[in-house]
């Protein structure tokens, strides 16, 4: 499994919610021509650079929106 296909698995299991603020982004919409969903990504809880045996292990996901994802790498958001 590579970085893309985690991050595609993570997503998938969370059904395209984001974990944080629970805003759905499943619906047509959100995806691009290519079917790839613009709005979330796959985000590790425990950093890759912390815990690089974890970088691929889809329990060390979470889908988090780009709003979300920015917020928590700046802080303001508990994993």
């Amino acid at each position: 499994m590579n970085l893309r296909e985690w991050h595609n698995a993570v997503i998938k299991r969370d059904n395209y919610i984001c974990q944080y603020c629970g805003k759905d982004f499943s619906y047509p919409v959100y995806f691009d021509e290519k079917g790839t969903n613009q709005y979330v990504c796959g985000d590790h809880v425990q950093t890759q650079g912390a815990h690089p045996e974890s970088r691929l292990d889809i329990a060390n996901g979470k889908t988090t929106c780009f709003p979300c994802h920015d917020l928590r790498h700046r802080g303001k958001l508990n994993s």
